[in-house]
Formats: structure tokens, sequence, C-alpha cells
């Protein structure tokens, strides 16, 4: 019973990394891991060239208006007063751009001067293309979040509505970005995905996220004029990898300077322009796969830039199904199982080699995946099962070695150099302990009969 047990257990041993492979695959694997593989790649791989919008420049037509020193320095500190602002999108209603991502947040009434908030409402109605941003917040004495809106009367006369929620993995770096985001319900579009419907009228969510649709749209009147301390779980929806490869041709940026002083700005004519405020001292700097460093982070409008770019370019970077994932896992492992169990012993006898040339194979098929077909797929899961598979096989082989050189191939018991072992360690133990010991020899009547039947 025992030695059935046993032979149970040393079975099941064998497929422990399998199933340590599917666990972790489901789990998430080892995100420090996949983090540093992840941005590697994204460092490593140029941009899609064969993609419709990076091949038409299309992501060229993304422009900043950029809140910056100089512009600090010619018109006053931030922010700025509601009469400016409303300059500031009449001037870009005037250059003709394509459609306006106002990323400030208007969630305030100028109770000091209501006709500037009625002439930058006016200005807001007045280009028609226009997209504020919906932001979160925490309450520091309940830590709930919160929905920080537009005041109705710039909400009312917006072309639309986006969050600007960044999300930020476990070590504090933007990879993803979420499509739709809400309190209790993910109802809102990204700020980039309200912005793309203005100024793409065929571009739908299913352009961007295969098979899905977007949900149901919230009357954004009647939500802009409730309050929003609705205290509710953060809901998210449609992940997606941004892709860091076009920030190879950086986004233009203009000075909001330049732009209040110059009534004429053709440069800017069909194109769609994200304002914000880039200045030193306005919010954190944003880590990204490609600028951790601290001088070279992006700015908010800079992400919210990307983001567009990304979605206008169809460029976006998907993560491999988790059912494809666990497929692939099981499909491998298996292979690697069958190799290391039931291979000859010349194969046995490059056990470093094979895991080696698995590790390499999963490695290199995540890369082919991003490369091309822009699409993650996370393999520190199947890389460490590799790895423990290498450690128990090894650990098997260790100890088939030991037996083979203990035990008679032919007979399967205990050989001549077994024997002298045991006889010597059995005669030790006497001396110590003043015992005798006994020695039984057999001899097998015609058992040149059995050498010559069953071999030598």
């Amino acid at each position: 019973m025992k030695r059935r047990l046993r032979a149970w257990l040393t079975k099941g041993a064998a497929f422990a990394p399998l199933l340590l492979a599917l666990v972790l695959t489901w789990t998430g694997g080892l995100p420090w891991l996949d983090y540093t593989i992840y941005d590697a790649q994204i460092r490593l791989i140029p941009p899609n060239m064969q993609k419709p919008g990076v091949a038409t420049g299309i992501t060229d037509n993304v422009v900043i208006v950029a809140i910056d020193e100089a512009s600090l320095q010619r018109f006053g500190r931030w922010p700025w007063p509601r009469d400016l602002q409303a300059q500031l999108i009449e001037q870009l209603t005037a250059a003709q751009v394509r459609a306006v991502g106002y990323n400030v947040m208007l969630s305030e009434a100028d109770l000091d001067n209501p006709a500037s908030d009625q002439r930058l409402a006016q200005a807001i109605q007045g280009n028609g293309r226009v997209v504020l941003p919906i932001g979160f917040a925490r309450m520091e004495e309940k830590g709930q979040l919160i929905e920080i809106m537009p005041h109705p009367l710039f909400s009312t006369r917006a072309a639309g509505l986006g969050h600007v929620l960044v999300h930020r993995d476990d070590d504090d770096v933007v990879r993803e970005s979420w499509l739709h985001a809400g309190l209790g319900n993910a109802i809102w579009p990204g700020f980039s995905v309200a912005l793309m419907r203005l100024a793409e009228h065929r571009w739908q969510l299913s352009d961007v996220v295969p098979g899905s649709t977007p949900p149901a749209n919230a009357d954004t009147t009647e939500k802009a004029q409730n309050s929003p301390l609705a205290l509710w779980t953060l809901s998210t929806q449609d992940p997606i990898g941004l892709d860091y490869r076009l920030l190879d041709r950086p986004t233009p940026i203009i000075s909001a300077a330049d732009i209040l002083q110059n009534p004429h700005t053709h440069a800017l004519r069909d194109k769609i322009v994200l304002v914000g405020v880039t200045a030193a001292g306005f919010g954190d700097g944003i880590s990204t796969p490609i600028a951790m460093e601290r001088e070279n982070q992006l700015t908010g409008v800079e992400l919210l830039a990307l983001e567009v770019r990304t979605l206008a370019a169809n460029s976006e970077i998907n993560r491999l199904s988790l059912g494809v994932s666990l497929l692939l896992a099981l499909t491998l492992m298996l292979l690697l199982h069958i190799s290391c169990v039931r291979a000859h012993d010349t194969v046995k006898k490059h056990l470093l080699w094979l895991h080696a040339l698995a590790i390499t194979s999963v490695l290199a098929l995540s890369l082919g995946l991003m490369w091309l077909a822009d699409t993650w797929f996370a393999p520190s899961a199947l890389l460490a099962a590799i790895l423990f598979n290498y450690i128990t096989s090894s650990s098997r082989y260790q100890e088939h070695i030991a037996h083979a050189a203990d035990t008679d191939e032919l007979t399967g018991i205990a050989n001549r150099r077994r024997l002298i072992e045991f006889t010597q360690a059995e005669l030790r133990r006497a001396r110590r302990t003043r015992t005798s010991v006994a020695l039984l020899v057999l001899d097998l009547d015609y058992f040149k009969t059995y050498n010559d039947h069953y071999g030598h």
C-alpha cells in the first residue's frame, strides 16, 4: 500500500509544474517580472508601420496647446480668468480645428465674475466640438471616491464629457488606459474616446476593442446637475495598452501664449487639439515604460494626447485573453512534461538545454505577439513553471541516476556495488554494536539457462 501511494505521489509531483502554470496564469502571474518584460518589448519594438493610422500619418493630426511657463509669464499665474480661457477657445474655433479636448477642470462657477463664466460657456457652445473632463477624487475623511463633474453651465454646452482617470500599475507606471469608467457603473467614456467620437464620425468602440460595445450613454445633462458626492465603487471597463512606440514622433506642442497672440493659426486647421497645463509644479509627472526618470515623465495632457493617437492609429496593445493564455500554458507545459518524463535518457542528460529552449520559446512567443499582432502575452507564469519543472526534473533524474548505479539492469535487484556498500555498512554497525552478521548465499541451479534466455 505504501509503495503504491508513493508511486501515485511521484506521478502527481510530475504534474505540479503544470498546475503551477495554470494557477499563476489565472491569478495574474508575477507582475514585477511581467512589467520588466513588457517595458523591454516597448523599447525594443518599433511602431507598426503597417497600421493604417500610422502609415497615413493620422496620428500627426493631434496637437497639444500647452499652458506652459511661457504662457504663465505672459498672461499671469494659473488658473487664468475665465475670460482669457474663453478667448483661447475662440481662437481655436477661428483656426477651424477638428475637435478640442479642454483638459481643465471647470467644476465651480466664478462667483466674483459671472459674466466671464457666460462668455466661456458661449465659447464652448460656439465651437461645438469641445470635450470637458470628468475627474475622480478621494474624500480624505472617509477614503471614498467622488466624481468631479464640470459645472452645469459648461457641461450642458460641451459636445462631450470624458473621464481622465489615470490607471497606474503597482510600480506607479502607466501602461494602460480604461476606455470607460464611472462610480457604480462604467458609464463615462474616456476623454480620448469622447474626443475621437467627435473628430472621427465613423470611429466606434468596436474599431478599437473587437467584439465590444460601448455602455449605454447616461443623460449627461441630468448627471451634471446632480450632486457629484455619490459615494459608489469605482467601475472600469475595456482596458487597452497605450502605444508608447508612437512617441518616436513626439506629439507637436504649441504654447497657448502663441495661440492667444496669433488670431490666425493656420497650423491648427483640421487638427485634434488638446489643451492642458504643462508648466512645472502642476500635478505629478506620469511615469511610462520609456520614461521613468522624473525629468522625462509625461504630463496629464501629454498622456491624453498619446491615448488619442493610439486610438487614431488603431495600434492599441490588447492583452491575450485569459482563456487563450490558459490553453497556451496547458499546451506548452504538457509538451515540456512529455519531453522530460517520456523522453530518452539522451534528452534527459540535457535537461538544462531543454528548459533553456523552453524559456527562449516563451519569450520569443511573447515578443512575436507584441511585434506582429500588438497583443501582450504575459510570460511570467510560464517562466516560473518552467524553472520549477527544471528543479523537479533534475531532482528526479538524479534519483534515477543513483538508482541505476546501484541496480542490476537485467534483474532489477541490487548489483555487486550496492552489495559491497551495504555489507561494509552492516559490518561497521556490527562492530559498533558488538553484534553478529549473517550472510545468506543462494545458488540457483541451471542459471546458465536464464542467462541464455534473458541475457547476461
